[in-house]
Protein backbone atom coordinates (compact mmCIF):
# COMPACT_ATOMS: atom_id res chain seq x y z
CA UNK A 1 0.00 0.00 0.00
CA UNK A 2 1.26 3.47 -0.85
CA UNK A 3 2.84 5.23 2.13
CA UNK A 4 1.63 8.64 3.26
CA UNK A 5 2.60 11.30 5.74
CA UNK A 6 0.10 12.96 8.08
CA UNK A 7 -0.23 16.21 10.02
CA UNK A 8 2.52 18.11 8.26
CA UNK A 9 3.06 21.84 8.15
CA UNK A 10 2.32 22.71 4.52
CA UNK A 11 4.15 26.02 4.50
CA UNK A 12 7.51 24.61 5.49
CA UNK A 13 7.98 20.90 5.22
CA UNK A 14 7.59 20.19 1.55
CA UNK A 15 11.33 20.67 1.22
CA UNK A 16 12.12 18.23 4.00
CA UNK A 17 9.69 15.65 2.69
CA UNK A 18 10.92 15.78 -0.87
CA UNK A 19 14.54 15.79 0.23
CA UNK A 20 13.81 12.54 1.97
CA UNK A 21 12.14 10.70 -0.88
CA UNK A 22 12.87 12.58 -4.10
CA UNK A 23 16.66 12.80 -4.23
CA UNK A 24 18.57 10.41 -6.47
CA UNK A 25 21.66 8.58 -5.25
CA UNK A 26 24.97 9.28 -6.89
CA UNK A 27 26.96 6.61 -8.69
CA UNK A 28 29.64 6.82 -6.07
CA UNK A 29 27.12 6.30 -3.30
CA UNK A 30 25.53 3.30 -4.99
CA UNK A 31 28.70 1.46 -6.03
CA UNK A 32 31.33 2.24 -3.43
CA UNK A 33 31.88 -0.27 -0.65
CA UNK A 34 34.00 1.45 1.96
CA UNK A 35 33.73 2.37 5.60
CA UNK A 36 36.16 5.25 5.64
CA UNK A 37 35.00 8.63 6.90
CA UNK A 38 36.19 10.32 3.72
CA UNK A 39 34.14 8.05 1.46
CA UNK A 40 31.03 8.42 3.61
CA UNK A 41 31.32 12.20 3.59
CA UNK A 42 31.82 12.30 -0.19
CA UNK A 43 28.78 10.06 -0.73
CA UNK A 44 26.58 12.22 1.50
CA UNK A 45 27.71 15.38 -0.27
CA UNK A 46 26.96 13.90 -3.69
CA UNK A 47 23.45 12.89 -2.58
CA UNK A 48 22.67 16.28 -1.07
CA UNK A 49 23.88 18.04 -4.25
CA UNK A 50 21.72 15.93 -6.55
CA UNK A 51 18.72 17.86 -7.91
CA UNK A 52 15.35 16.83 -6.52
CA UNK A 53 13.04 15.16 -9.00
CA UNK A 54 9.61 13.59 -8.73
CA UNK A 55 5.92 14.18 -8.16
CA UNK A 56 4.15 14.49 -4.83
CA UNK A 57 0.48 14.65 -3.92
CA UNK A 58 -0.60 16.70 -0.91
CA UNK A 59 -4.09 16.57 0.62
CA UNK A 60 -5.34 19.30 2.92
CA UNK A 61 -8.58 20.82 4.22
CA UNK A 62 -7.74 24.52 4.30
CA UNK A 63 -10.73 25.54 2.20
CA UNK A 64 -10.65 29.21 3.21
CA UNK A 65 -9.24 31.47 0.52
CA UNK A 66 -6.25 32.90 2.39
CA UNK A 67 -5.20 29.49 3.67
CA UNK A 68 -5.48 27.83 0.27
CA UNK A 69 -3.44 30.64 -1.23
CA UNK A 70 -0.74 30.24 1.43
CA UNK A 71 -0.45 26.50 0.77
CA UNK A 72 -0.25 27.03 -3.00
CA UNK A 73 2.29 29.83 -2.59
CA UNK A 74 4.55 27.56 -0.50
CA UNK A 75 4.31 24.81 -3.12
CA UNK A 76 4.99 27.24 -5.99
CA UNK A 77 8.05 28.62 -4.19
CA UNK A 78 9.45 25.14 -3.68
CA UNK A 79 8.81 24.09 -7.28
CA UNK A 80 10.48 27.27 -8.53
CA UNK A 81 13.58 26.39 -6.54
CA UNK A 82 13.38 22.74 -7.64
CA UNK A 83 12.20 22.60 -11.28
CA UNK A 84 12.32 18.81 -11.35
CA UNK A 85 9.60 18.55 -8.71
CA UNK A 86 5.85 18.73 -9.27
CA UNK A 87 3.50 19.16 -6.28
CA UNK A 88 -0.16 18.28 -6.82
CA UNK A 89 -2.44 19.83 -4.20
CA UNK A 90 -5.91 18.43 -3.55
CA UNK A 91 -8.29 20.28 -1.21
CA UNK A 92 -11.21 18.62 0.59
CA UNK A 93 -13.63 20.04 3.15
CA UNK A 94 -13.26 18.77 6.70
CA UNK A 95 -16.56 16.95 6.33
CA UNK A 96 -15.33 15.04 3.26
CA UNK A 97 -11.77 14.50 4.43
CA UNK A 98 -12.36 11.48 6.62
CA UNK A 99 -14.48 9.85 3.92
CA UNK A 100 -11.73 10.43 1.37
CA UNK A 101 -9.11 8.90 3.65
CA UNK A 102 -11.23 5.85 4.45
CA UNK A 103 -11.81 5.27 0.75
CA UNK A 104 -8.08 5.59 0.15
CA UNK A 105 -7.32 3.01 2.81
CA UNK A 106 -9.47 0.55 0.85
CA UNK A 107 -8.16 1.35 -2.62
CA UNK A 108 -4.59 2.29 -1.76
CA UNK A 109 -5.10 5.71 -3.37
CA UNK A 110 -3.45 7.82 -0.67
CA UNK A 111 -1.37 11.01 -0.78
CA UNK A 112 2.34 11.37 -0.15
CA UNK A 113 1.65 14.08 2.41
CA UNK A 114 -1.49 15.15 4.23
CA UNK A 115 -2.97 17.19 7.02
CA UNK A 116 -5.21 15.53 9.58
CA UNK A 117 -8.10 16.82 11.65
CA UNK A 118 -6.58 16.36 15.09
CA UNK A 119 -4.32 13.70 16.51
CA UNK A 120 -7.19 11.21 16.58
CA UNK A 121 -7.04 10.86 12.80
CA UNK A 122 -3.27 10.49 12.95
CA UNK A 123 -3.66 7.58 15.37
CA UNK A 124 -6.16 5.95 13.00
CA UNK A 125 -3.65 6.29 10.15
CA UNK A 126 -0.88 4.92 12.34
CA UNK A 127 -3.02 1.93 13.25
CA UNK A 128 -3.74 1.34 9.55
CA UNK A 129 0.04 1.25 8.91
CA UNK A 130 -0.02 3.84 6.13
CA UNK A 131 2.36 6.41 7.64
CA UNK A 132 6.10 6.84 7.29
CA UNK A 133 8.15 7.98 10.32
CA UNK A 134 9.40 11.56 9.99
CA UNK A 135 11.83 11.74 12.92
CA UNK A 136 14.61 13.05 10.68
CA UNK A 137 12.43 15.98 9.64
CA UNK A 138 11.32 16.68 13.21
CA UNK A 139 14.91 16.65 14.43
CA UNK A 140 16.00 18.87 11.54
CA UNK A 141 13.34 21.48 12.38
CA UNK A 142 14.03 21.12 16.08
CA UNK A 143 12.09 18.70 18.24
CA UNK A 144 11.98 21.17 21.12
CA UNK A 145 10.03 23.60 18.93
CA UNK A 146 6.96 21.36 19.14
CA UNK A 147 4.67 20.54 22.04
CA UNK A 148 6.02 17.39 23.67
CA UNK A 149 2.48 16.19 24.41
CA UNK A 150 1.37 16.73 20.80
CA UNK A 151 4.35 14.81 19.45
CA UNK A 152 3.69 12.02 21.96
CA UNK A 153 0.16 11.67 20.56
CA UNK A 154 1.67 11.06 17.13
CA UNK A 155 4.45 8.71 18.25
CA UNK A 156 4.36 4.93 18.33
CA UNK A 157 7.15 2.49 19.26
CA UNK A 158 9.60 5.37 19.41
CA UNK A 159 8.82 6.68 15.90
CA UNK A 160 7.11 10.02 15.22
CA UNK A 161 4.59 10.12 12.38
CA UNK A 162 3.35 13.72 12.38
CA UNK A 163 3.88 17.23 13.68
CA UNK A 164 1.32 19.76 14.98
CA UNK A 165 0.84 22.84 12.82
CA UNK A 166 -1.46 24.75 15.16
CA UNK A 167 -3.58 24.34 18.27
CA UNK A 168 -7.01 25.73 19.02
CA UNK A 169 -7.91 27.60 22.20
CA UNK A 170 -11.61 26.78 22.47
CA UNK A 171 -13.65 29.50 24.20
CA UNK A 172 -17.24 30.65 24.52
CA UNK A 173 -18.01 33.47 22.07
CA UNK A 174 -20.99 35.72 22.72
CA UNK A 175 -22.72 38.84 21.43
CA UNK A 176 -22.61 41.72 23.92
CA UNK A 177 -25.30 43.69 22.07
CA UNK A 178 -27.82 40.85 22.32
CA UNK A 179 -27.07 40.20 25.98
CA UNK A 180 -27.39 43.90 26.87
CA UNK A 181 -30.65 44.28 24.93
CA UNK A 182 -32.13 41.36 26.90
CA UNK A 183 -30.70 42.56 30.23
CA UNK A 184 -28.54 39.45 30.60
CA UNK A 185 -25.11 38.95 32.13
CA UNK A 186 -22.40 36.82 30.55
CA UNK A 187 -23.18 33.26 31.73
CA UNK A 188 -20.73 31.55 34.04
CA UNK A 189 -22.41 28.14 34.41
CA UNK A 190 -24.04 25.73 32.00
CA UNK A 191 -27.46 26.48 33.46
CA UNK A 192 -26.93 30.22 33.00
CA UNK A 193 -25.75 29.62 29.44
CA UNK A 194 -28.84 27.54 28.64
CA UNK A 195 -31.26 30.05 30.15
CA UNK A 196 -29.64 32.93 28.25
CA UNK A 197 -29.62 30.95 24.97
CA UNK A 198 -33.33 30.17 25.33
CA UNK A 199 -34.13 33.81 26.09
CA UNK A 200 -32.25 34.99 23.00
CA UNK A 201 -34.00 32.51 20.70
CA UNK A 202 -36.66 34.63 19.02
CA UNK A 203 -37.51 36.46 15.80
CA UNK A 204 -35.26 34.31 13.62
CA UNK A 205 -32.37 34.59 16.08
CA UNK A 206 -31.05 31.51 17.89
CA UNK A 207 -29.34 31.35 21.24
CA UNK A 208 -26.85 28.67 20.26
CA UNK A 209 -26.39 25.91 17.71
CA UNK A 210 -25.77 22.28 18.52
CA UNK A 211 -24.50 20.54 15.39
CA UNK A 212 -24.05 16.80 15.17
CA UNK A 213 -23.37 15.62 11.64
CA UNK A 214 -22.15 12.00 11.67
CA UNK A 215 -19.43 13.15 9.25
CA UNK A 216 -17.87 15.54 11.75
CA UNK A 217 -16.72 15.77 15.35
CA UNK A 218 -18.74 18.65 16.80
CA UNK A 219 -21.11 16.57 18.91
CA UNK A 220 -18.14 14.85 20.58
CA UNK A 221 -16.35 18.17 21.06
CA UNK A 222 -19.38 19.77 22.71
CA UNK A 223 -19.98 16.77 24.94
CA UNK A 224 -16.32 16.88 25.93
CA UNK A 225 -16.66 20.55 27.01
CA UNK A 226 -19.41 19.57 29.41
CA UNK A 227 -17.79 16.42 30.76
CA UNK A 228 -14.35 17.96 31.29
CA UNK A 229 -15.88 20.99 33.05
CA UNK A 230 -17.48 18.52 35.48
CA UNK A 231 -14.07 17.02 36.24
CA UNK A 232 -14.57 13.83 34.26
CA UNK A 233 -13.41 12.41 30.92
CA UNK A 234 -14.86 10.76 27.84
CA UNK A 235 -12.10 8.16 28.13
CA UNK A 236 -11.55 5.45 30.70
CA UNK A 237 -8.08 4.77 32.09
CA UNK A 238 -7.55 2.12 29.39
CA UNK A 239 -8.53 4.74 26.74
CA UNK A 240 -11.83 3.08 25.87
CA UNK A 241 -14.84 5.35 25.43
CA UNK A 242 -16.64 6.42 28.57
CA UNK A 243 -20.16 7.45 27.53
CA UNK A 244 -22.09 5.99 30.43
CA UNK A 245 -20.71 8.00 33.34
CA UNK A 246 -23.08 10.35 35.15
CA UNK A 247 -21.26 13.34 33.65
CA UNK A 248 -21.51 11.95 30.11
CA UNK A 249 -25.22 11.17 30.45
CA UNK A 250 -25.87 14.60 31.94
CA UNK A 251 -23.93 16.19 29.09
CA UNK A 252 -25.84 14.27 26.42
CA UNK A 253 -29.14 15.33 27.95
CA UNK A 254 -27.95 18.94 28.27
CA UNK A 255 -26.97 19.31 24.61
CA UNK A 256 -30.12 17.52 23.51
CA UNK A 257 -32.04 20.16 25.45
CA UNK A 258 -30.05 22.93 23.75
CA UNK A 259 -30.77 21.43 20.34
CA UNK A 260 -34.49 21.16 20.99
CA UNK A 261 -35.03 24.60 22.51
CA UNK A 262 -32.56 27.11 21.06
CA UNK A 263 -30.83 25.64 18.00
CA UNK A 264 -31.92 25.55 14.34
CA UNK A 265 -33.41 22.14 13.54
CA UNK A 266 -31.19 21.66 10.47
CA UNK A 267 -28.02 21.69 12.59
CA UNK A 268 -28.55 17.99 13.24
CA UNK A 269 -26.67 17.52 9.95
CA UNK A 270 -24.28 20.48 10.21
CA UNK A 271 -20.51 20.12 10.01
CA UNK A 272 -17.88 22.44 11.54
CA UNK A 273 -18.00 24.99 8.72
CA UNK A 274 -21.81 25.02 8.54
CA UNK A 275 -21.97 25.47 12.29
CA UNK A 276 -19.44 28.31 12.48
CA UNK A 277 -21.12 30.14 9.60
CA UNK A 278 -24.25 30.60 11.71
CA UNK A 279 -22.27 32.69 14.17
CA UNK A 280 -20.30 34.42 11.40
CA UNK A 281 -23.60 35.61 9.92
CA UNK A 282 -25.00 36.76 13.25
CA UNK A 283 -27.68 34.06 13.48
CA UNK A 284 -26.56 32.66 16.85
CA UNK A 285 -25.78 34.54 20.05
CA UNK A 286 -23.32 32.03 21.51
CA UNK A 287 -20.77 29.65 20.07
CA UNK A 288 -17.87 27.56 21.34
CA UNK A 289 -14.95 27.75 18.99
CA UNK A 290 -11.42 29.05 18.46
CA UNK A 291 -9.92 32.40 17.48
CA UNK A 292 -10.91 31.79 13.86
CA UNK A 293 -14.36 33.08 14.76
CA UNK A 294 -13.21 36.71 14.70
CA UNK A 295 -12.00 36.50 11.11
CA UNK A 296 -15.19 34.73 10.07
CA UNK A 297 -17.38 37.44 11.58
CA UNK A 298 -15.30 40.24 10.02
CA UNK A 299 -15.58 38.63 6.60
CA UNK A 300 -19.32 37.92 6.80
CA UNK A 301 -20.94 40.57 9.00
CA UNK A 302 -18.31 43.16 9.96
CA UNK A 303 -20.99 45.40 11.45
CA UNK A 304 -21.38 43.05 14.46
CA UNK A 305 -17.65 42.36 15.00
CA UNK A 306 -17.43 45.06 17.67
CA UNK A 307 -19.96 43.15 19.79
CA UNK A 308 -18.22 39.75 19.65
CA UNK A 309 -16.39 38.82 22.84
CA UNK A 310 -15.11 35.83 24.79
CA UNK A 311 -14.48 35.59 28.56
CA UNK A 312 -11.10 36.98 29.63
Amino acid sequence: MKKALASLLAAGMAASLLAGCGGSSSTAASTADTSTAASTEASSTAESDAPLEGEITFWHSFTQGARMEAVQKAADKFMEANPGVKINIETYSWGDFNTKWNAGLTTGDLPDMSTAQGTGEVVEMMNADVLTPIDDMVDDIGRDRFSANALADMTSDGATYGVPYYSHAQVMWYRTDLLEAAGLEVPKTWDEFYDAAVTLTKDGQYGAAFSCSPNDLLSTRYLNYYVVSAGSSLLNDDLTANLTSKEAIDGINFWLKVYKNCSPAETINYTVNDHATLFYQGKTAFDFNSGFMIGGVQNNTPEIAQYVRCPA
